[in-house]
């Protein structure tokens, strides 16, 4: 069998693709860097990494994923397009398709776009009709749906229903848009204007709230929501430190831009609201389940 090169650099598609190798064993070789790496000994174990260079040479097919944080999946999709070997991309979000793709302006573009359910599967055939197109199960997703419903606690019982616990899923919109796009205000809003938005129209949920909680984005600088906890009245930071899934039991509602988190609410069964305001560009999550908070006004 012939060794298939792995390349991942951030945490969303670190984790759909080292939860697909689970369950689809063969001969891999690791060129992964950044938060990916925990990501992979999280989930597969002890992994030898090697350098992209090494791992290519050894290798007649590479996987990779996509990253804002990083040119590396693009520099080895560029290296392995030159040899001829054949280039596999596993998507892990909803947005942004059409952008993925490209190093120094250049778009390198994959032999084909392993997808993990229609919507993407659908998005990836409008934005690049004549790529071959692998729709998979997501292992990542089915995992956290399992956690869930193996852990399921009705945090109602023995409280009223009209008060209600809000997790708030940050985003780091303003670095990714500059990373990705060279503006900071791409989207035409910042994560900052977002949750004040939210603040400034949560009675337009339906039942009354207790707290929320902000769950900073992994690459946030620290203490960056520290003055709107301050700003406003029961908002407070959540700091347990443990995976989405293990506490999002805790909370009725999930409130956030474009995040995964707002999946993994769905996932929970749990109210989500997308809280993009008006003045900036609808969100590109197409899942049907998600509150637009903009539409209530």
């Amino acid at each position: 069998m012939s060794k298939i090169t792995v390349v991942s650099h951030d945490t969303g598609g670190a984790e759909v693709l080292s939860h697909w190798i689970k369950y689809n064993p063969g001969d891999y070789v690791y060129a992964v860097g950044g938060p990916a790496r925990e990501i992979f000994k999280k989930n597969l174990g002890i992994i030898n990494f090697l350098s992209l260079e090494e791992s290519i040479i050894l290798s007649e097919k590479i996987y990779v994923t996509t990253s804002w944080g990083s040119n590396l999946e693009l520099e080895a999709t560029k290296i392995a397009l030159e040899k001829g070997i054949e280039v596999i991309c596993f998507f892990d979000h909803w947005t942004d398709y059409e952008n993925r793709f490209f190093l120094n302006d250049v778009q390198y573009l994959p032999n084909k776009i392993w997808v993990g359910d229609k919507y993407a599967a659908n998005l990836v055939q409008y934005h690049y009709p004549n790529i071959n197109i692998i729709r998979g199960k997501n292992f990542f997703l089915e995992s956290i749906k399992n956690y869930i419903e193996e852990q399921k606690i009705d945090r109602r019982i023995g409280k009223s229903n009209d008060n209600q616990k809000v997790l708030y899923i940050a985003d780091n919109i303003e670095d990714a848009c500059k990373a990705s796009f060279g503006d900071p205000l791409y989207l035409g809003y910042t994560e900052i204007q977002a949750f004040e938005f939210f603040m400034e129209n949560i009675n337009l949920l339906d039942k009354q709230i207790d707290s929320i909680y902000i769950r900073p984005h992994p690459s946030d600088k620290v203490f960056k929501y520290e003055h709107l906890i301050l700003q406003y009245k029961n908002v407070l930071m959540e700091q347990s430190g443990k995976e989405l899934k293990e506490i999002i039991k805790e909370y009725d509602v999930v409130v956030g831009t474009e995040s995964m988190g707002m999946i993994v609410g769905i996932l929970a069964n749990k109210k989500v609201y997308s809280c993009i305001p008006p003045f900036g560009k609808k969100s590109r999550l197409p899942h049907e389940e998600i509150i637009h908070l903009r539409d209530l006004l």
